[in-house]
């Protein structure tokens, strides 16, 4: 993991999550990570001095921010400060694999036309001791193709953020300072996600590269969902679509040099729009819409309930794999949705895959 010092640095955005966070710097050092880590902790007091207090000593630079500064305020902050070629954030809930880490910046050291890499990421859950790893929940082929535009329109027709892949430090500076204005959550996720293919390819490798945990989002879902943003306000949601679009527009046109031409018969503006309903008729479901509709017209449905991520501990079945764990008490799960995901051309996670996944997960909440 040395060869990582002098290429990547590491951001833990953070807030009012301190197990998690310190868990996360704790494994990412007994894994070996010697790169600079810095957490942007806009936590609450107490949490905010544990981790303050955790940082001490253990090369990991501090940085505090106010309780109520936007997230993307908080992440151009750190960026602007970041020296190294590379970065990535990772999410103070997910479990990073650092060989993966150090296999995307082999890539982009060797690919300048490159903005990001990034691998499979899988859903896993904790009971008691054991890991439950359940769900390949991103995993759509890498987006390699030489025109920006055509690469815009391959990220959003199989739309799968790689918001925390590792990138090329300019390229993600210049993505969140473009995303930062761009309203509510998932048209700054878009903005940052779009800008960054605009600027260069991003490589998918066929390793495992992050454990996404279970925990529940902490914003509303009408700002990181299309189809909810839509159900609460479909004049706000367009209102601040059209702004989102213009703001890519004015990009694509600083950034290539005569963009329309690339295009027949469609200005860029329409391009954006078509390639966006390809998107939105993903998200949005008609019978969402009709039991919204039906609760305008005085039908005593209940609130559509929050989608689960993890259904809950459930025995393992025969085609499971179970292997346990060099750790007390500690097991790992991986069930037959991970072993057998689909489509098998695109995802295939070899028995050696797993065993240095759980290699890795054995520093992890020693």
């Amino acid at each position: 993991m040395g060869k990582l010092e002098n290429y990547l640095t590491v951001i833990v955005p953070t807030r009012n999550r301190s197990a998690l966070c310190v868990s996360l710097i704790q494994y990412l050092r007994r894994c070996g990570v010697e790169c600079a880590i810095i957490i942007a902790d806009s936590s609450d007091t107490d949490h905010a001095l544990r981790n303050e207090e955790f940082c001490r000593g253990r090369a990991a630079d501090y940085r505090r921010y106010a309780p109520e500064i936007p997230f993307y305020d908080k992440a151009l902050d750190v960026l602007n400060a970041v020296t190294s070629p590379f970065v990535v954030m990772l999410p103070d809930d997910d479990i990073p694999v650092p060989r993966a880490l150090e296999q995307c910046v082999s890539v982009l050291r060797q690919n300048d036309d490159t903005a990001a890499a990034w691998g499979y990421v899988i859903d896993y859950a904790m009971h008691g001791e054991q890991f439950d790893i359940f769900r390949v929940r991103w995993s759509a082929p890498g987006i390699n193709e030489h025109s920006p535009l055509e690469r815009v329109y391959h990220l959003v027709r199989r739309y799968q953020p790689f918001f925390w892949a590792v990138f090329r430090t300019g390229a993600l500076t210049r993505s969140i300072s473009e995303a930062r204005c761009t309203g509510r959550i998932v048209f700054q996720e878009l903005t940052t996600t779009l800008t960054a293919a605009l600027q260069g390819k991003i490589a998918r490798l066929p390793i495992v590269y992050s454990l996404r945990g279970a925990e529940v989002c902490s914003y509303e879902r009408a700002k990181v969902e299309p189809s909810f943003a839509f159900l609460e306000d479909p004049a706000v949601f367009f209102r601040e679509y059209t702004g989102y679009r213009d703001n890519l527009v004015r990009f694509v046109q600083t950034q290539l040099e005569h963009a329309e031409k690339q295009l027949k018969n469609c200005t860029i503006e329409q391009f954006f729009d078509l390639v966006h309903g390809i998107g939105l008729a993903r998200e949005i479901d008609p019978g969402v819409l009709n039991y919204t509709v039906q609760r305008a017209l005085g039908a005593p449905h209940p609130s559509i309930p929050l989608q689960q991520h993890w259904s809950g501990w459930k025995e393992p079945c025969y085609e499971d794999i179970v292997h346990t764990s060099p750790i007390a008490g500690r097991r790992y799960v991986w069930r037959k949705e991970i072993l057998k995901a689909e489509p098998p051309s695109t995802i295939l996670i070899s028995q050696d895959e797993i065993a240095l996944v759980e290699q890795e997960l054995n520093n992890y909440r020693m």
